[in-house]
């Protein structure tokens, strides 16, 4: 949910607020300049919503050398379940509101950082050049005591400051001397940027408006530095304060808010000439908190996954079987269908979930997750509704609930659907090829079916079969592929279970199952044309029972090798 994601990214920010302002403590007590707190948290606050998605990468277990795949493409699943042609929910469409309430405030706020600019340029023509204490200046007005530009600023001062005595003339123009050459007006600019991207963070706006007040702070620390008259200096402020008016323009001025003044003036006269490390150490260990809550906090999640997996036909639960949610469409009724949108996040995740046991016994194996994506591309209700090992149920839900998805869309706009992936979890070397069947063992090593046959699971074999006529599989498997379906672009799966003899030949072939009714008998004709190089079990060639995945994709594959022997 786009609100979830807006509200944990202005947790975030108030976080690292909290983290600057103890920093801002810590950095006044060792005598440093305090803005340099404020703009890191700033520009960290408005980089993390965009990095985020790159953060839950990293945060991800690291990658394993194992390959997989996801079985057919998202975009092209298809599923038979009745079509219930409802509306997004309530907080569907709140969140549909958001992005362009967002853009238009984003928008807004430009305009009218534009309009400000114009206004200022047009009274600029109307004030004149002069020298204030060996410095060139801006005459106006009223506008002023303040620096006028974010790139290449100048100080513009009132004509009412003219008449004071030299030496508050001279503070003055210190005080905007000390703006230009930190380069305040540039990062108040950058500032200003961040916070117009984000405008619905009320924390980012929060530490823009700190971040001016330490700029000030700072400013008043270096000129007493150079003039150490506290007294004369908070005076010139409050006079300043009293008459200035910065014209309601854009900015750095030596008057602020009154909040502001009364800010400034304390701190110039609490501050301790002596750096105290001591005072020091408790708000730089709040920061540290802070910053560690800030990393730490778990991010939005959409939905806990389900542990629902099952084995065989005989007690498979099926998405067909299951009622759609409200607000909720079968994907086969969306005119666009759901694209993976963060597939190499999802494949490093494959790959480190796959079951340590499986991988080390060498076992490979397929899990179907049945699933909603939701209009704003999140996975919820992801659920394993088939798997030929446990283990591989697992994973593939915990797989499938991080995916990202760009939403399936009907008559132009987001819906949510519904739909079921086969994911195929394969060892180097045994990737899946799309449209031709693929070895997957079984994962437990089975005894003799019976007495006398000598037929063993293709797990407990010391070197597996190996597909000898591959090309002329696929060629049967595309004669087979039903023209409707292909034509309309729609993948499926068919899980077929058949026993390879010494001779290599294949029998006793049985459907398992199949995404589709269609899909059945064409992956039936398939694994029957299979020849294999014979199982070998203690030197001497073996019968093995074997259980693969006959996947079909419209797509023109390219040809396929047959499977490495082990």
């Amino acid at each position: 949910m786009i609100l979830t994601w807006m509200l944990y990214c202005t947790l975030v920010a108030a976080l690292l607020g909290l983290g600057a302002a103890a920093l801002e403590r810590a950095l006044g007590a060792l005598g440093g300049a305090t803005r340099g707190a404020w703009a890191a948290a700033i520009l960290l606050s408005a980089a993390f919503p965009f990095a985020l998605p790159r953060l839950l990468e990293l945060r991800a277990p690291p990658a394993v050398p194992a390959a997989a795949g996801v079985a057919g493409g998202p975009g092209a699943l298809r599923m038979d379940a009745p079509a219930l042609r409802s509306g997004p929910t309530a907080l569907e469409t709140a969140d549909m509101l958001l992005l362009p309430a967002w853009g238009l405030a984003s928008a807004g706020l430009v305009l009218a950082g534009c309009a400000l600019l114009l206004v200022l340029r047009a009274r600029r023509r109307g004030w004149r050049p002069a020298t204030v204490a060996g410095v060139p200046v801006l005459v106006s007005a009223a506008t002023g005591p303040a620096v006028v530009g974010f790139v290449r600023g100048s100080i513009v001062l009132p004509e009412w400051a003219l008449g004071w005595d030299e030496e508050r003339r001279r503070m003055i123009v210190e005080h905007e001397r000390e703006h230009l050459r930190a380069r305040d007006p540039l990062l108040l600019l950058l500032a200003l940027v961040c916070a117009a991207a984000l405008p619905w963070n009320a924390a980012l706006w929060w530490q823009l408006r700190r971040l001016r007040l330490a700029m000030e702070v700072d400013c008043d620390a270096r000129v007493l530095r150079r003039r150490p008259d506290v007294r004369a200096y908070g005076l010139l402020l409050l006079e300043v304060g009293r008459l200035a008016s910065s014209g309601r323009v854009p900015v750095l001025a030596l008057t602020e808010p009154p909040s502001f003044l009364e800010r400034r003036i304390r701190t110039m006269t609490s501050r301790t000439p002596e750096r105290s490390f001591r005072r020091a150490a408790l708000p730089a260990a709040v920061c540290a908190g802070a910053l560690f809550l800030a990393a730490a906090l778990p991010a939005p999640r959409s939905g806990v996954p389900g542990r629902d997996v099952t084995f065989g036909l005989d007690r498979q639960t099926t998405a067909d079987t299951v009622p759609l949610p409200a607000g909720v469409i079968d994907v086969g009724d969306a005119t666009d269908k759901p694209r993976l949108a963060n597939g190499a996040q999802v494949q490093r995740l494959m790959a480190s979930t796959y079951p340590p046991e499986l991988r080390a016994a060498k076992v490979t194996g397929t899990a179907h997750v049945a699933m909603v994506v939701t209009v704003t591309g999140a996975v919820v209700e992801a659920r394993a509704v088939e798997a030929t090992h446990p283990a591989f149920g697992d994973a593939a839900v915990t797989v499938m609930s991080q995916a990202r998805f760009e939403p399936a869309k009907l008559a132009g706009r987001p819906v949510a659907v519904r739909l079921r992936v086969p994911v195929a979890f394969a060892l180097d070397g045994h990737a899946p090829v799309p449209g031709v069947p693929r070895f997957v063992p079984q994962a437990r090593r089975a005894e003799p079916a019976a007495a006398g046959q000598g037929i063993v699971d293709v797990g407990a074999l010391d070197r597996q079969p190996a597909l000898r006529n591959a090309p002329e599989v696929q060629r049967v498997l595309q004669a087979g592929y039903p023209p409707a379906l292909r034509d309309s672009g729609v993948t499926g799966l068919a899980t077929v279970a058949f026993v390879v003899g010494t001779d290599g030949a294949t029998r006793d072939v049985r459907l398992v199952s199949a995404s589709r009714e269609e899909f059945g008998e064409p992956a039936l004709s398939a694994v029957r044309a299979m020849r294999f190089t014979p199982g070998e079990l203690a030197g001497r060639a073996a019968t093995a029972r074997v259980q693969i995945p006959v996947m079909f994709s419209p797509a023109k594959p390219a040809p396929a090798a047959p499977p490495r022997e082990p």
